[in-house]
């Protein structure tokens, strides 16, 4: 008589790192029971599912907190997430040659870098971002952001003012293929690039064909909403509100809620409703009077710009200041269907 006896992962509850490393390398639902501090990578190589409870930190010192590299479905939900380290990335991405399925819900990113990196190149994979907060917490270009020993930042912290100035990204995407985001009922917040596409010309392969970015009911808050180097990507954000902080100090600077940069090519933007406003200021919260701020730039080709009953303000009487709702410096087409648009260049 032979025996079969299956075995089902079910990593339970934990309260320590070494449990958390043992609970991550058998994978199964791992729900903690306290803080974790890790000065090492944490690894997930198999289905996992981390559940914080609503109540507990993981803190990690080295350069990535948690690292992922597996095609099996990946969960975290009621936790909260410090890159603590200078350099800090909360949830960090291999995705190539891999199909990840990855989904983030009611989670709190605290970065002193960036939130989510993926690093290597996707075709076919998915990332959900729902009822969560990504926000930068670190000093930079003169805004200082105080934070508690979990990283949340004090309740007058001003967002709509603070821009990181150290390349921080909400969401960095690297090489995607086929790629679809979804953003829902969430805030990020700080970063110089909330969402960024790239590379550049000229550094890696920038065909993102089948990539979609679709965010609804939700805040962007940071340089710009997303920053775009690439070709054949969608974007389509609908009943969301961005705001668009530009406090470069060098002798003059543009920039956007919304970039498609110059290496951008034959991408879309539909907006269908929300709120959208632009700033200026330098780190003193002063005008700044060589910047200018835009609603959206294009500074690539055959871009698509479709906007759909939206609101928009941006700066007036900040002396050379001359930020309005475009500033088009590429090819394609730009479609305002209703809404109020309060600028200086109407």
């Amino acid at each position: 008589m032979t025996l079969l006896c299956t075995v089902m992962a079910f990593a339970g509850n934990v309260g320590t790192l070494q449990e958390l490393k043992d609970a991550l390398a058998a994978g199964g639902n791992i729900t903690l029971t306290a803080n974790i501090t890790s000065a090492e990578q944490l690894n997930i190589t198999k289905a996992t599912t981390i559940d914080g409870q609503g109540l507990y930190t993981l803190i990690g010192t080295a350069q990535e907190v948690i690292y992922v590299r597996t095609s099996s479905p990946v969960v975290f939900k009621n936790l909260t997430l410090f890159a603590k380290n200078d350099n800090g990335r909360g949830i960090a991405i291999e995705d190539e040659d891999l199909k990840t399925n990855i989904t983030i819900d009611n989670v709190v990113i605290n970065t002193k870098r960036r939130a989510v990196t993926y690093y290597a190149g996707s075709n076919g994979s998915s990332l959900t971002v729902k009822n969560s907060t990504f926000q930068y917490v670190r000093t930079g270009s003169g805004v200082t952001v105080s934070i508690d020993e979990f990283g949340n930042p004090s309740s007058d912290a001003d967002y709509n003012t603070i821009v990181a100035g150290c390349d921080a990204r909400g969401i960095g995407l690297w090489e995607m293929k086929n790629f679809t985001l979804t953003i829902d009922n969430s805030t990020l917040q700080g970063f110089d690039y909330v969402i960024n596409c790239g590379p550049g010309a000229g550094n890696g392969d920038n065909n993102y064909e089948g990539t979609k970015v679709i965010a609804k009911n939700s805040v962007f808050k940071g340089r710009c909403a997303y920053n775009v180097h690439v070709q054949n990507a969608e974007f389509e954000f609908t009943d969301c509100t961005v705001v668009g902080v530009n406090r470069f100090l060098g002798p003059s600077e543009s920039f956007a809620c919304f970039v498609f940069d110059n290496s951008s090519n034959n991408c879309k933007l539909t907006i269908n409703g929300g709120s959208f406003a632009s700033a200026v200021f330098p780190g003193n919260a002063t005008v700044n009077e060589k910047a200018r701020e835009f609603f959206v730039t294009s500074r690539g080709s055959n871009n698509t710009i479709v906007v759909n009953n939206a609101q928009y303000s941006c700066p007036k009487n900040y002396g050379n200041n001359k930020g309005g709702l475009i500033e088009y410096m590429g090819t394609g087409h730009v479609l305002f269907r209703g809404g109020i648009y309060d600028c200086t260049q109407l």
